[in-house]
This record gives C-alpha cells, structure tokens and sequence, in this order.
C-alpha cells in the first residue's frame, strides 16, 4: 500500500465518524467506493442536525491536504437556529483538527474560501490541478513581504535584500506562488554585494540574510551552522516521514527512529526561529558548535535495521544523521548532570518552557492584556510579544492556528486568558479586571498590584526595588544553566 492510500484511508474514517454521506472521488474525480483510492471526500457539514454547508477535502497532488468550502457556510452559522457561537467554534474546531491530521502525516495544510456554495467534485479537481504544492514552512517566512515581477521576487531582511529567481513565470493570483518554482536565491548586501545561497531554502535564505546584517559573513561559522542544518534535514527527511508510522521496529532501532524524528523536528524549530532578529541574537550569543561524533558505523548492519520488504537507497544518506543522532541522545542521558536536569525537567508541565515568576514579569502580561492583542501573520506578533513571559508549545500553536482560521487581526487574549487560569489563578482577576477597563484610560501613576484590584483614586504604591540585571547564562559557574539557556528554559 502506497502511503497517501493509508493516509485517504485514516481520513476517510476520521470524517465518516463525524459525518454521513460522505462522497468519494478517485485521482481523476470519479466516484469511488474505496476509500484508499480517494483523493476527494466532499460531505455536508453539520452541527446538531443542521446543514451548514459543503466541504471538500483534496488529496490530489499528495503532498497537501486543501480543504474547500462554500462562500456562505459563514453565514450560515450566523444566521442559523440557536447558539451561533457552539456552531461557529464546532467549525474553528473541525479544520484545527484537520490541521493537526495533516502535520501529523507530513502534508501541508491549506484552507480555500470558493464562490459555490455546492461544490462538485469537477470543479475542485479543476482548482486543485491548477495549483501547484504549496509548502507552507517557507510560505509562513514572509509571504505578505514578498514582491518583484513574473520571473524575480524580492525580499527586505533588514537592510539586506533577498532576490530569488524563478524557475518559471509565476500567477500572483495563486497563493504562495513567490514561495514555489525557485531555482535560485541571492543575498544582496547594501553595499552592492551578491551572494549564492547554496540551497533553496527561503527560510533558511531569510535567516542568513539577518545573520550578514547583523555583521557576519556567508562563509563564517555561524553560516556554515545554519547551512548545514539544512543540508541535515534534507538527508532525513525522507527517512523521517518513512519512519514516522513505523510499527514493526524493535526496541533500539526504534529508539534510533524516535532521536532521527527529534532532531529533526528540532532543527526545523531551530530555523523557523532564526527569522526572528531576537532568536537569532540568542543564538549567536549561546552558540557552540556541536562535537562531531566520529565513531565508525556499519552501514550495512544499519541497514538491516530498517528493512521491510524492500530497502529505500534514499535512506542511506540519512543512516549517518541517524546514528549520530542516536549517540547524541545516548551520551548525554548518561551524565550526572543529565539525570539532575532531567529531573528539573520533568518537574515542568511538559510543553512549557517559561511562566512569569516575578513581579515585573506579571506587570507585563498584565499590560499586554489591557489591549487587544492581535495574532499577525502566522500568530508571530502575539507570540513574539508574550516570548518574554509565557513560553508554552500548545498556547503558541493554538494562536498559529487562530492566525490561520480567523485571520491576522484576531483578538487572541481569551485564549492567553484560558491559559493563565490553567497556570496561574491567582493572577486572573487582574487581568480580567484589565479587560473590561480596556476603554478607561489609567489614572496617571497608577500601574497593577500583584494580587489585588485597586481603585484609581487609591495612591499608586511603590515601586518595588528592581533587582539587579542577571548575569549572561554564558558567565554562569553552574553549566546546567548553559543547558537550560540553549533548551530556551528557566527556573
């Protein structure tokens, strides 16, 4: 069985345990009573009985799950009988869950508003061949920032500009089109500068641009690093999404597939954020290179490892990723200090990396719900600006998928609010009370209480003695603070 049968076959029973009368359509559109063979479903969706609207979900081009709905399932919701809000986040819930599916499977994810409110299967195997594969990581760079002509697009990093060149014309009334059909890319310097980049990465591309406005080199450590992670993920990554749904392996070699999947998820985390000016500052500041590990494998015993019926040749250029990946894991599990760090480690809520501890700490996530908090493209301004005080996985996705669902400008405090009573009760009044006050303007001197809800005609206490700036973790005589600066922690 190829692996998109076994993915329609997932979807088709992930959709038929929520709606009935679910059609099928093969690769050339025609009906289908194999759900292995689909590459449409198109069904009613319904809350409670009521029809809101037609979906249909496309698997055509294998490599990305599109979801098509009618114009109109909005209102619909808005219109229909009962609580608009239930049908309305029953809605937001359903294509969350439908993202969470494609990540898992390793397929991008894309959502289509069309101008039918009845969509026949014709009609989106028609839209769907005429676009081409989107891949989302590296339209999520800067989409909205890039410009240029039909061959040549353009991006600013700073005062560095990125020119990419296309390998053929390109339809800007097709999303992401600037983002496909890349055959090089070139960093240019304000100085008039030009340079290769040695790969197609567009997010890759962005962050090198910002390391050589930041005043470093193409060809210096920090560079290579960076090149090289992506050399590295593209070795794996056909191994991982192989690997990825494996169950016939054994106990270490499925360990060494689970530490190929981590570094591999890393090193995709690791690039996304060197976009960011302040994640990359962090970076260069915490950087060390990482020790080469130079014991000798053998390729062939590897390679019986991951036999299942017939061997992948592509799996041979990841094969020394993975065993380095599997002694990396290994040796640093097998440290005194390893054991206390893990057990620091598991005392956190797992997917949570930061809470605001101190009084400075709750002050600004305080202020930064007093006002609407918009998500911005790809959830990066809402996430970017709560970094300094919440760093958790789930609360960051979650407003990545807002920002996908229902748009840049959303308001996502209630869902920064559901966490904070989750994590931190003492805290809600104050920010509830913020809340509601968003139209009053502060009476002059007034700032929150940890703890308490003031009147404004109360004298604003003082100020509470700041104290003194922490040293760099790099200073640090305890190295489990180096480890815990690198992992993006604190205590």
């Amino acid at each position: 069985m190829r692996e998109i049968d076994k993915i329609a076959e997932n979807l088709f029973d992930k959709i038929r345990s929520r709606f009935s009368n679910v059609n099928l359509g093969d690769e050339t559109a025609k009906r289908t009573q194999d759900p292995e063979r689909a590459r449409f479903f198109n069904f009613d969706f319904d809350v409670d009985g009521e029809t809101l609207g037609n979906v249909t979900i496309s698997l055509i081009d294998e490599k990305a799950m599109k979801v098509y709905f009618g114009s109109d399932i909005i209102d619909n919701i808005k219109q229909s009988d009962g609580d608009e809000n239930s049908k309305q986040e029953a809605w937001y819930d359903f294509l969350r869950n439908l993202r969470k599916f494609a990540k898992r499977n390793m397929l991008n994810f894309d959502t289509r508003d069309v101008a039918k409110s009845n969509l026949q299967l014709k009609d989106i195997k028609q839209q769907t061949k005429a676009d081409d594969t989107v891949n989302k990581e590296e339209i999520n760079v800067t989409e909205s920032r890039l410009y240029g002509t039909s061959r040549h697009s353009f991006m600013e990093v700073g005062p560095c500009k990125l020119r990419i060149i296309h390998s053929d014309s390109i339809d800007e009334e097709q999303h992401g089109a600037r983002s496909r059909k890349i055959d090089q890319i070139f960093i240019e310097t304000p100085h008039g500068e030009r340079f290769l980049v040695p790969h197609k990465h567009l997010g890759c591309a962005a962050a090198l641009a910002t390391h050589i406005a930041h005043g470093g080199e193409h060809n210096d450590d920090i560079a290579e690093c960076m090149n090289g992670m992506v050399a590295e993920m593209g070795n794996m990554s056909h191994f991982v999404r192989s690997v990825k749904r494996r169950t016939d392996l054994d106990d270490e070699t499925g360990q060494m597939a689970h530490a190929a999947i981590n570094r591999y998820n890393e090193l995709k985390n690791k690039l996304k954020r060197l976009r960011s000016p302040r994640h990359y500052l962090d970076f260069v500041e915490n950087y060390m290179p990482e020790s080469a590990i130079e014991e000798e494998y053998d390729v062939d015993a590897l390679r019986e490892r991951f036999v299942k019926k017939m061997y992948d040749e592509r799996f041979d250029a990841a094969l020394p990723f993975v065993y380095r990946a599997h002694k990396r894991q290994q040796e640093s599990m097998n440290t005194p200090m390893a054991e206390e760090f893990e057990s620091w480690v598991n005392g956190i809520v797992e997917g949570t990396w930061a809470m605001p501890e101190s009084e400075e700490e709750v002050r600004k996530l305080v202020e930064l719900m007093s006002k609407p908090l918009q998500v911005g493209v790809n959830g990066e301004d809402a996430t970017s600006a709560l970094y300094s005080v919440i760093g958790d996985d789930q609360l960051f996705d979650d407003i990545h998928d807002m920002a996908d669902i229902k748009g840049e400008e959303y308001d996502c405090r209630p869902e920064v609010l559901k966490w904070v009573k989750q994590n931190m009760p003492e805290i809600v009044p104050q920010i509830e009370a913020v809340m509601q006050n968003e139209k009053t303007e502060p009476q002059p001197g007034a700032e929150p209480v940890l703890g308490t809800t003031q009147p404004a005609e109360q004298p604003a206490p003082e100020a509470t003695p700041q104290a003194p700036p922490a040293q760099p973790i790099m200073q640090s005589a305890d190295p489990l603070d180096f480890i815990r600066s690198l992992a993006g922690l604190r205590r």
